[in-house]
């Protein structure tokens, strides 16, 4: 998934591809997200990946500071499923 972001923020060849982080790992899960990104246009984008296996719509847990961050970067934050 993070090369995934890296290879759509500015095409992969710029600033922005080399500014993507995979948050959770480098800074631990305080954050409220895994993945600083960038839409395709530039925009910030905050990425909460979630995996999930069984049947076709399993329940997931959100911890309380997921939740936070998504109500306050509400136009920044994308919930991906997997």
């Amino acid at each position: 998934m993070l090369a995934y972001e890296r290879g759509l923020a500015d095409g992969g060849t710029g600033q922005l591809a080399r500014k993507v982080r995979w948050v959770s790992e480098e800074d631990g899960d305080w954050a409220g997200h895994d993945i600083a990104s960038f839409a395709p246009v530039g925009l910030p984008r905050r990425i909460e990946a979630k995996t999930t296996n069984g049947w076709e719509r399993p329940p997931f847990d959100m911890t309380p500071n997921e939740l936070a961050v998504d109500e306050e970067r509400r136009s920044e934050w994308r919930l991906f499923r997997l």
